[in-house]
């Protein structure tokens, strides 16, 4: 409802009715409704680009995020990759290098790539997200613990490719 009175207000193309499309992606998760998700999703992308304003990229980077996690559980790692570097780049350009979103990004990005067998990739992207969550959280912190378990991944599938070849 909230997206029709808004439609009737401000016309289809307006950043409330992408953010609203955003925000029920949260609905159809608990429902496992991957299929509608994504298409919310892209839906979201493309009034995203079209409108203009101060949190336009940020909301982009949000939702290209959310589209690599979709394609990733689909196992269509390519497109979950390319997400991943979309809202990498995005955040990039009005984030600090050091911060938590850049961490998340470059873990997401690195687990994507290390499903597609690019492993070296990987080992050198997941360590950059370590290092911010080490920096900003410590050794003990779950983010930090989590990406160290990423990276033990990439370095158990370089130990075995060693001991069979």
């Amino acid at each position: 409802k909230t997206n029709e009175i808004n439609i009737k207000d401000n016309g289809e193309k307006n950043r409330k009715i992408a953010k609203n499309i955003n925000k029920s992606e949260k609905v159809f998760k608990k429902q496992k409704k991957k299929k509608k998700k994504k298409k919310m999703f892209l839906s979201s992308i493309d009034i995203y680009k079209s409108t203009s304003g101060e949190n336009k990229l940020h909301e982009e980077a949000i939702v290209s995020s959310n589209l690599g996690c979709i394609y990733y559980d689909e196992g269509n790692f390519v497109d979950a990759e390319d997400m991943f570097k979309k809202a990498l780049e995005i955040d990039k350009c009005f984030l600090s290098i050091k911060h938590r979103g850049i961490a998340f990004d470059l873990n997401n990005l690195g687990l994507a790539q290390l499903a597609r067998g690019k492993r070296p990739q990987a080992q050198k992207t997941l360590q950059q997200s370590w290092e911010i969550f080490h920096d900003l959280y410590g050794a003990s912190h779950p983010y930090t613990i989590a990406t160290l378990e990423s990276l033990r991944a990439v370095w158990k599938k370089a130990k075995s490719r060693k001991l069979i070849g």
